[in-house]
């Protein structure tokens, strides 16, 4: 073999090492699940967002975390099983199926709006994201495989409390991007409506935004989330996306975004809006960063989520 046939193999030996080596460190970051301190409830990022309601954070958390619950379960199609926590106020009342984002737990994003709900007479049922949390698993999928996740649980929970039971997904960040993809899945009838917190438009937008912050450049982060996903994650990042999924949605949607959002530019829930007006109304909420604004305006959070309830509901 020639030296320069040589030099060649070797070169291009050496950077498939590499791009395989950086698509499997991509691969941690953003997909592999779970990290040492991802699924304790209390380790809330202190940020400058975050800093001045951190003690809030953590209190909302713990009171949360005294609701009694029933510990429920299903197994998804690909053979994990996905925990949930339930909690009943009245039988037959009305009941939100609530998703929590990524990295993150069901009392980091939800344990300001639970108590609300349920005094508000509402049945939940929070279930814990595929490889995180209690759930099996160990490949986050942006939606793209926890969409099918939730439309079991639909199916899951239509079975136990009947054909009449009203449904209403209601989904933050990674949640609310998973809850609107099955917009245009074939869901149960009981399933009335929609509520997405803070979602992205497309996974693979998202990923690559993140890649460019931590200073990879366009092309390397997109490239990198592309192959971390197929060769580690077993899954394509365009299978599916909030923004395709919504222009085919039959069910009223509401979305609400904090307009100092850093990690979820609000401007993407505005792709998502526009994609389908008359199916989706869009409230934002000023000076509420990622997955913050039932914090920085509580009353009028409150106020939102009910009189959307009480609308699509009444029928």
């Amino acid at each position: 073999m020639k030296t320069g046939t040589k030099v060649a193999l070797g070169a291009a030996g050496g950077l498939t090492a590499v791009t395989l080596a950086g698509a499997y460190a991509t691969y941690l970051f953003g997909f592999h699940s779970p990290n040492k301190t991802q699924n304790i409830d209390r380790n809330v990022g202190l940020n400058d967002q975050t800093r001045p309601i951190y003690d809030k954070l953590l209190q909302m958390i713990d009171e949360y975390n005294e609701i009694p619950f029933e510990r429920v379960s299903i197994v998804s199609r690909d053979g994990l099983k996905l925990l949930g926590r339930y909690y009943e106020t009245k039988a037959g009342a009305p009941l939100l199926i609530c998703c929590h984002g990524w990295r993150s737990t069901p009392a980091r994003d939800f344990s300001g709006t639970v108590p609300v709900l349920l005094r508000r007479g509402y049945n939940l049922l929070l279930i814990e994201e595929r490889a995180m949390c209690g759930s099996e698993g160990h490949t986050m999928t942006y939606g793209i495989r926890e969409r099918y996740d939730v439309q079991d649980w639909a199916r899951w929970a239509t079975a136990r409390f009947g054909d009449e039971q009203k449904i209403v997904l209601y989904g933050v960040s990674m949640g609310a991007a998973t809850v609107l993809m099955t917009s245009d899945l074939e869901l149960p009838k009981t399933v009335r409506a929609i509520i997405a917190d803070c979602p992205y438009d497309t996974p693979f937008r998202i990923m690559k935004m993140h890649g460019m912050e931590v200073g990879f450049p366009g092309f390397i982060a997109g490239s990198m989330a592309i192959l971390a996903a197929g060769i580690y994650g077993g899954f394509s990042v365009f299978e599916g996306s909030p923004l395709k999924s919504v222009k085919r949605a039959k069910l009223p949607i509401l979305i609400i975004h904090g307009e100092d959002d850093l990690f979820v530019p609000g401007e993407m829930s505005e792709h998502i809006a526009a994609a389908n007006p008359r199916m989706i109304e869009r409230v934002t909420f000023p000076e509420a960063g990622h997955a913050r604004s039932f914090v920085t305006d509580p009353v009028r959070y409150e106020a939102v989520i009910t009189e959307y309830l009480d609308r699509v509901l009444k029928a």
